[in-house]
């Protein structure tokens, strides 16, 4: 399940894991999976990092999940962003 909520994709629907059709061979994972795995896991969140994302982040399902991307070359707007963790707070600085 790991592996699946890290380089599969967020999407907002009923279930937990669906077929993802604009990119074939992933699939998408709902706020349903997530919080499957989170608790499974004692976790409060999850951050992942492959995904581009307008504004290079986005944090998803009241702070759930964030996902970041930190190569501004590849990004639309040329923006990238990177995570600070102390203290069990996080702070996104994007930059570009």
């Amino acid at each position: 399940m790991v592996q699946q909520l890290l380089w599969n994709d967020p999407y907002d629907f009923e279930g937990t894991f669906a077929p993802n059709v604009l990119r074939g061979g992933f699939w998408l994972y709902s706020r349903a999976a997530l919080e499957q795995f989170l608790g499974v896991n004692s976790l409060a969140w999850l951050i992942r990092a492959h995904e581009v994302v307008s504004g290079s982040y986005e944090v998803r399902w009241n702070g759930l999940l964030t996902t970041l991307f930190s190569c501004p070359d590849a990004t639309p707007d040329g923006r990238a962003a990177v995570l600070v963790l102390e203290e069990k707070k996080r702070k996104v600085l994007s930059f570009g």
